[in-house]
C-alpha cells in the first residue's frame, strides 16, 4: 500500500530546506524557501510561511532519482581525477606543466 504524502511545502520538490551548522554538522532548521518561478515571490512567501499546498506542488520522489543520477556522474568524474593522482604518485611525477 502506497503511503499518502501530505502535500505541503516541505514535501515539494520546489522547496529548499535551510540548514544551520551546529557542532560540526549541518542540521535542518524550521525554515526554507520556494524556488518555483511560476509564482511571484510574494505568493511563494505566503504559501511557504503557512506550509500550504499550492497548484504547483510536485512530490520529491522525482527529484531524488535526479539527484542520484547527478551523484553518479560526479562520482565517475572524481574517480577519473583520483586515477590521475594515483598514476602521478606511482610514477613519481612531481611537477605540473
Amino acid at each position: 500500500m502506497k503511503k499518502l504524502i501530505e502535500k505541503n511545502c516541505k514535501n515539494c520538490k520546489h522547496y529548499k530546506q535551510h540548514y544551520a551548522y551546529v557542532f560540526y554538522e549541518f542540521k535542518p532548521i524550521n525554515c526554507g524557501h520556494c524556488v518555483n518561478d511560476e509564482m511571484s515571490q510574494s505568493a511563494r512567501n505566503k504559501i511557504v510561511d503557512k506550509l500550504l499546498p499550492c497548484a504547483y506542488w510536485e512530490g520529491k520522489e522525482d527529484e531524488s532519482q535526479s539527484n542520484i543520477k547527478k551523484i553518479e556522474i560526479e562520482l565517475r568524474y572524481l574517480k577519473k581525477k583520483i586515477d590521475t593522482i594515483e598514476y602521478l604518485l606511482k610514477n613519481e611525477i612531481t611537477h605540473f606543466d
